[in-house]
């Protein structure tokens, strides 16, 4: 009996397991501002493997002739059948975003029927790699109204504020177009909000998680159900080459520098002096009383004994000033290291005050 090596039982065993997963292979590419061109001009790289909510791979509804009508717009007005979802991921030098195709035949007959438009919703979410350890890798879920709601809000019960776990909402971009037949909605994710979750992999593959349910005729998914990361779809980034990481790092860098500048010109982090300084109050009446009261602070610069590692603080991150200007001329192992601590500096300038000063009040406290 010929035996099978134990490798190969193992690799055999994996794809089993995630046979029912979908995969779907991202798009290197700026998305159009007329991203619904994206219909009729890439069809396909729409992916309509969305299945009834809570069923199996067997369940995979991927009928090609009602997929084909679905993006030329001429899906029939069929009470009886299916109403089509699609999906597209694409990601470019500074973002990266999916879009959902939402058919909705019957939209102008909703609106004159019930005053309202469909009320199908998506709910989704991705986590930037592979893994259920939230505390290696979070994950962010969204959920998005029906269309024309202005509806879109987050589940941050799970999210913790640290340098490592944030809240990105205020960072997506979403984006509408009504189609004859329904219509499209885009979710865009600047790298800038994900900086420290590049899909940068030195394995064969850039593996994130991703899941999109829709929320019409009983729920349809592409990646299992809700708050279950484990069932999720998988996206596959690019093999991104050295020139596109580095373009991607720089723009990431000049963002986090521009952050941090504006935000050592508030008055609260500023070094400065000047007007953002208060003037020493001199009055008796003022100096007299509370000369030995404790005092706190508005101002992190104003407490003289904090200043000095405020000062410390900014004066590390100026620095950095000469290593983003030579950037593009680093030797081919520098610009990673150089964009993985650069960006953790700038962009968590305001947690590193914080945490600094919080550690400073404590010494206060117990010494």
């Amino acid at each position: 009996m010929k035996r099978i090596p134990l490798l190969a039982l193992a690799l055999a065993a994996a794809t089993a397991a995630h046979a029912t997963k979908n995969v779907y292979d991202v798009n290197y590419r700026p998305i159009p501002s007329n991203f619904e061109s994206l219909l009729t001009e890439e069809p396909a790289k729409w992916d309509f493997r969305f299945r009834p909510y809570g069923s199996g791979a067997s369940m995979l509804w991927t009928d090609p002739i009602v997929a084909r009508d679905a993006l030329a717009g001429t899906v029939s007005d069929d009470s009886e059948g299916p109403k089509p979802t699609a999906l597209y991921v694409a990601c470019d030098d500074e973002s990266f975003s999916f879009i959902v195709l939402a058919v909705e035949p019957k939209f102008n007959e909703a609106l004159a029927n019930t005053n309202a438009f469909p009320s199908s919703s998506i709910e989704f979410l991705f986590a930037p790699g592979d893994t259920d350890n939230h505390d290696a890798e979070p994950y962010f879920q969204f959920y998005y109204g029906s269309y024309g709601s202005g509806r879109f809000d987050h589940y941050n019960q799970w999210q913790v504020q640290d340098r490592n776990w944030r809240d990105i909402k205020a960072s997506v971009r979403v984006d509408e177009r009504r189609l004859p037949n329904g219509y499209l909605v885009k979710f865009t994710f600047p790298w800038e909000a994900l900086f420290d979750r590049l899909p940068f992999s030195d394995k064969a593959d850039a593996i994130w998680r991703l899941s999109v349910i829709r929320f019409s005729d009983g729920g349809r998914t592409w990646g299992g159900v809700v708050h279950e990361e484990s069932r999720a779809g998988y996206i596959r980034f690019p093999d991104f080459t050295d020139a596109q990481k580095a373009r991607i790092m720089l723009l990431l860098l000049e963002k986090a520098w521009s952050k941090f500048n504006t935000m050592t010109g508030d008055a609260a982090f500023s070094v400065a002096g000047g007007r953002y300084m208060p003037e020493v109050r001199t009055e008796r009446y003022i100096v007299e009383p509370l000369a030995d009261h404790p005092r706190s602070y508005i101002l992190y610069a104003e407490d003289p004994e904090f200043r000095p590692i405020l000062e410390k603080l900014v004066a590390e991150r100026r620095a950095l000033a000469a290593d983003i200007a030579r950037f593009g001329e680093m030797a081919p192992d520098e610009p990673k290291a150089c964009s993985r601590k650069a960006s953790d500096m700038l962009f968590n300038f305001r947690y590193f005050v914080e945490d600094a000063y919080a550690n400073y009040l404590e010494g206060k406290l117990f010494r």
